[in-house]
């Protein structure tokens, strides 16, 4: 049975999409904290329910556009969290599931920085990636070009210097 690890991870459940942080974790524990998290599906599924998600640690989260939502109770998923962030050895906190309400669109625009390493075939994570839309890249590219632009305004700023002539 698939256990939470460490790792931050998102499902976008329209997409199908599975996105993580690779710069802390190897892709495998994002995909088996995936799998993990799409076992819930049969408890929490409802209209409205965008993604399951889950932090470094084993806190868990339902995004949905329903609110007043609340999950079943006495959810519980096995995890194997065995380190923190700083790579000190960690205490499983207790097992929490917290649903949070906020539009797709807002969040992908606030998470831009998550990478697609995954997607959902028949109920389970898998590495392909192949048809999958990555919701990340319009906010990645919104930021490129604010850059570029504050670039831009900033070399029209600079003093202008007289190049030397010889004479």
């Amino acid at each position: 049975m698939a256990k939470l690890k460490p790792g931050a991870v998102i499902i976008d459940l329209p997409t199908k999409g599975i996105y993580g942080d690779l710069d802390h974790c190897p892709a495998e524990d994002l995909l088996e904290s995936a799998d993990a998290l799409l076992s819930l599906m049969p408890k929490v599924g409802h209209k409205g329910l965008w993604g399951l998600s889950k932090d470094f640690d084993s806190g868990s989260y339902v995004y949905t556009q329903k609110q007043g939502y609340k999950p079943p109770e006495g959810i519980e998923l096995e995890r194997d969290i065995h380190r923190g962030p700083s790579g000190l050895t960690r205490i499983n906190r207790p097992f929490s599931l917290v649903p949070i309400v906020v539009r797709r669109e807002h969040y992908w625009k606030q998470y831009w920085y998550t990478t697609l390493v995954g997607s959902v075939a028949d109920g389970r994570a898998s590495p392909d990636m192949r048809g999958i839309t990555d919701l990340t890249i319009p906010a990645k590219l919104e930021r490129f070009e604010r850059e570029q632009a504050i670039e831009a305004d900033a070399a029209r700023r600079r003093p202008w210097k007289q190049e030397s002539m010889s004479l």
